[in-house]
């Protein structure tokens, strides 16, 4: 009898990305070359689906910074004009999206509240950042680029890779289903520490080993010091634990002061002192065994 395919994940204003989850079957990685197995690189590929011989971030950074943009294309989807790029140098070709999408206007509550709205590239920038400070590997490179006199953000394209939306319209499931709730785990952590109120089933992808990258934080880091979703975090990943422990305030406001406001920063320092004590709670009332796990990448 088959597994019950994955419930659905978005529940509240139908697009609820954190809610929880149940996981069926039929999903397994595309076949991979030996090199993109056991390569030291292997995470981004290049047009022709072939492992990008850069070795870390930084060369890949590197390359988004200085490749010749050889091509523009609208994605056509969402509201912010995002286009894919199709990037060259030295005979290697790469993918990239360019976000240069940039809002900032009061608008309504249903409730009648009027609030402060922003929708800026640099955001994605930030995220990147926050996310290594973190330790974390599943936020694709992205730098500040100028493109064609257009000023953005440019990051890598996943190529290969399928949205949650893909995912649940083919009634794919994972291969590891641990290893994906774990992952969920993860990112619900990472969009409560930057208030991301925007993850919906187009920017969570799930490259060809079926682990979890998010994409698409141009309306995170808002100015409320309280988590959004805090009941939506049940466990933790050991090191990352420790790395939310260990963030100093000069740390994050050293890193993060190019491309954030004072009271964004401010924001996200009370949102990882409540984080901190929300998970401190959890390993007081369930032991830290049931808090907390390993090997969440």
């Amino acid at each position: 009898m088959r597994k019950l395919l994955f419930m659905a994940l978005f529940v509240s204003y139908g697009l609820d990305p954190l809610a929880s989850h149940a996981i069926g079957v039929g999903y397994r990685p595309q076949k991979q070359s030996r090199h993109a197995e056991t390569g030291p690189s292997g995470r981004f590929l290049d047009p022709e689906g072939k492992p990008i011989p850069l070795q870390t971030d930084e060369e890949v950074m590197e390359f988004l910074r200085t490749a010749r943009a050889i091509s523009l294309t609208p994605i056509g989807k969402g509201v912010t004009g995002a286009r894919q790029i199709l990037l060259e140098k030295d005979g290697l070709r790469m993918y990239a999206i360019f976000r240069d999408f940039r809002v900032e206007e009061p608008r309504e509550l249903p409730t009648g509240t009027r609030v402060e709205f922003r929708d800026d590239y640099i955001f994605e920038r930030a995220a990147y950042e926050l996310s290594k400070l973190l330790g974390l590997d599943n936020v694709p490179p992205v730098v500040k680029r100028e493109i064609r006199g257009v000023k953005g953000t440019l990051q890598v394209w996943m190529v290969g890779a399928i949205t949650e939306k893909e995912r649940k319209t083919k009634n794919l499931s994972p291969p590891d289903e641990r290893q994906l709730r774990r992952q969920w785990e993860v990112m619900r952590i990472f969009d409560n520490l930057i208030f991301n109120d925007d993850r919906n089933s187009g920017n969570i992808l799930y490259d060809r080993r079926g682990k979890l990258w998010m994409i698409d934080h141009t309306r995170s880091f808002r100015t409320y010091a309280e988590l959004p979703y805090p009941a939506t975090i049940q466990s933790c990943e050991r090191k990352l634990w420790k790395r939310l422990q260990k963030l100093e305030t000069a740390v994050l406001k050293a890193q993060l002061e190019k491309y954030l406001r004072p009271a964004q920063i401010e924001a996200l320092i009370k949102r990882k002192q409540a984080l901190v004590e929300h998970i401190q709670e959890m390993i007081a009332e369930r032991g830290e065994d049931a808090a907390l796990f390993t090997e969440a990448q």
